[in-house]
């Protein structure tokens, strides 16, 4: 610096510029004078630190603007401002874009005397904190990933200090406080909670023991009161704190809220009541357990009363020794070892097993394989007595004629619907003919008594009408009439004929049919269903030469009618929840050979799950809603197929990709 200092400045002044000449010229630091005029701050002079900083010369440097050469965030300029308003040097930090690298700086701004045109001076120093910056932001991220592991553990922790006063916690803590998430809880003891005086005087005793004995004290279970008044079981783990000397200095508390394991503990208390209340109180069916190698571990008194044994006389012996035949003895053991080391589950049906005098007893047994607390496998039976099965048998094969007349007689409904739904339009069209050819008829019958008035010699009369009829138009058009009368006429006729081949009412026994006529009654039957307006359904038919097949042609034909509605319900249902993107479509497939006809009915509609398809066939079983389904209508055509037909009735499908029904038919019956 070769200016001179102005004249009128005090000696302070001059030991102050003489000094920061001396820096200047020494300091490893960036360093410039700033001049302040009316558009800003601009540098005067800088050393060479600064110009390395901001990679020009000393020369480039000097009468820039301050905010041209320092991309600072700073951009109003205020801390200068400041220094020159306050005539006080100013500290603060700010980050510096140097050559596209962000860097933080702590920036002195001192004050110097002004310029002797007036023009305000200041003297900065630029000292590059950038490390200790990012060792803070380090920090600062280390303490909240600590602060995310510590809320995020599903514990409640808190430490206390050697007062046993609050000096942290994760967010677990502050709920059962009922305090607010905002509101810190630093700085208070249990005192200041809503805990009971005498949970609390508890409390700190614990913590005074633990820190007194450096010793910890693990899982304690107590319960507590919380503020939100539920009353809750906790596990607390409290463990001592040492500073760098090693001194106990704080507690730490781990807290396991276990409210849920202890309501579990008392349902399982209950439920175990509840079982053994079962196990000795049902008094038809006889109750047995077992362990893995057959021997007797519970008898109830309903077994006592079916096999004659008491409890004290079946413990302790073998399944094989008690209730088994000689005959089932070796058969017996083998499928409880297979089962025992996880082979086929024994099936419930039923068995005739033997009392303590020797006598046959006829049960209804079930199986289930259960393991205890010690992992071992253990056998639960229960027997029922069917004795009496016969009536029972004959009282349900009753009820199951009932309910396959039931069935028969909804189809049937269902069948009347469609055949009155597509009776509807040729009557209605060959109705609103008829009314037109009325009006033609009395117009011609009209004309022509207008001739005979006037013959021989037509008026005007005559002649007005003649211009306004179109006599050629009717007498054509009358004959369409006719043709769409009978076509009306006709159809009506197919509709009563597939009504008539569907129902095969006034057929009885087996006799060879056309099954492809049979089908495609059921088809016509269903047409209403198949072709609405909101949902057309596809029909394929991938009919192969069939000869006549020997079978139930009603009964076949209402196994039709059952699959194909299912069908329909399927894609109905898949269209209504949007889970239908394909064309819906039904494709039936037939095929033949010696011994089987094989007709296959498939959907591509949502599938049937694993679960679902053991149970597709059972009676009563249905997934629609109540009211929209018996569950009797798979299980009576699996019934047709199977035991009247001697055939096969199989689903395969997977879930979202269609169900495929396979009808298999024996070419003779």
């Amino acid at each position: 610096m070769n200016e001179a200092v102005s004249e009128g400045c005090d000696e302070a002044a001059v030991q102050l510029t003489q000094s920061l000449v001396a820096l200047w010229q020494k300091s490893p630091r960036a360093m410039c004078r700033l001049r302040q005029q009316p558009d800003g701050f601009v540098i005067t002079d800088a050393n060479l630190a600064m110009a390395q900083l901001l990679s020009r010369s000393v020369e480039q440097l000097r009468h820039c603007a301050i905010q041209d050469v320092l991309a600072t965030e700073d951009s109003d300029e205020t801390p200068y401002q400041q220094a020159i308003k306050t005539d006080q040097a100013i500290t603060f930090e700010d980050v510096i874009t140097v050559a596209e690298q962000r860097y933080w700086f702590s920036i002195e701004a001192v004050p110097l005397p002004p310029t002797e045109s007036g023009e305000a001076q200041l003297m900065v120093t630029f000292t590059d904190i950038s490390s200790y910056k990012q060792t803070e932001q380090q920090l600062t991220q280390s303490a909240q990933i600590l602060q995310q592991v510590i809320d995020n553990v599903p514990f409640i922790i808190l430490w206390k200090d050697r007062n046993s006063v609050f000096q942290g916690y994760n967010r677990r803590f502050p709920p059962i406080t009922g305090c607010d998430s905002s509101e810190s809880l630093i700085g208070k003891t249990d005192y200041e909670m809503p805990w009971l005086q005498q949970e609390t005087e508890q409390y700190l005793a614990c913590d005074r023991q633990v820190m007194a004995t450096d010793t910890p004290q693990l899982n304690i279970i107590e319960p507590q009161l919380q503020a939100n008044g539920r009353e809750a079981w906790l596990s607390t783990s409290k463990i001592p704190l040492h500073d760098d000397d090693g001194e106990v200095n704080g507690i730490l508390l781990v807290i396991e809220d276990i409210t849920e394991r202890k309501t579990t503990e008392a349902a399982l208390r209950q439920s175990e009541e509840r079982f053994r209340s079962l196990f000795e109180g049902t008094p038809m069916i006889g109750m047995q357990i077992y362990d893995h190698q057959r021997r007797v571990i519970g008898w109830n008194q309903a077994s006592e009363e079916l096999y004659g044994y008491t409890r004290t006389e079946a413990m302790g012996r073998q399944l094989e020794d008690l209730i088994i035949p000689d005959a089932l003895r070796e058969p017996v053991i083998q499928a409880v070892e297979d089962w025992v080391h996880q082979g086929p589950p024994i099936p419930a049906g039923e068995l005739t097993l033997r009392d303590k005098e020797g006598h046959p007893v006829e049960v209804f047994s079930s199986h289930i394989m259960l393991k205890n607390l010690q992992g071992d496998p253990e056998l639960y039976c229960l027997d029922l007595d069917i004795r009496d099965r016969k009536k029972a048998e004959t009282t349900l094969r009753q009820a199951q004629l009932q309910m396959i007349h039931g069935e028969k007689m909804s189809s049937l409904g269902k069948m009347v619907a469609g055949v009155a739904h597509e009776i509807n339009n040729p009557i209605s069209f060959i109705d609103g003919n008829l009314l037109h050819a009325k009006e033609y008829i009395q117009d011609l019958l009209h004309l022509v008594m207008l001739y005979q008035n006037a013959y021989p010699n037509p008026g005007k009369e005559i002649q007005n009408a003649l211009q306004t009829l179109d006599l050629d138009f009717i007498r054509k058009d009358f004959f369409r009439l006719a043709a769409s009368m009978q076509s009306g006429t006709d159809r009506i006729r197919h509709i009563v004929d597939s009504l008539r081949n569907f129902s095969r009412l006034d057929e009885t026994g087996a006799k060879a049919v056309d099954i492809h006529e049979g089908l495609n009654s059921t088809l016509t039957i269903l047409r209403h269903r198949l072709q609405t307006t909101e949902l057309p359904i596809q029909v394929v038919k991938n009919y192969s030469s069939l000869s006549p097949v020997v079978c139930y042609p009603g009964p076949l034909n209402q196994v039709f009618m059952n699959i194909l509605t299912n069908a329909i319900d399927a894609l109905v249902a898949a269209h209504d929840d949007k889970s239908l993107t394909d064309v819906p479509k039904i494709e039936i497939t037939t095929c033949q050979n010696r011994q089987q006809t094989v007709i296959t009915i498939c959907d591509n509609g949502p599938g049937i799950s694993n679960a679902l398809k053991e149970k597709i066939f059972d009676p009563f079983f249905t997934t629609k809603a109540v009211g929209h389904g018996t569950g009797m209508g798979l299980a009576i055509s699996y019934q047709i197929v199977t035991h009247q037909h001697h055939g096969q009735l199989t689903v395969d499908s997977v879930l979202g990709q269609g169900a495929c029904f396979k009808i298999c038919l024996p070419m003779d019956i």
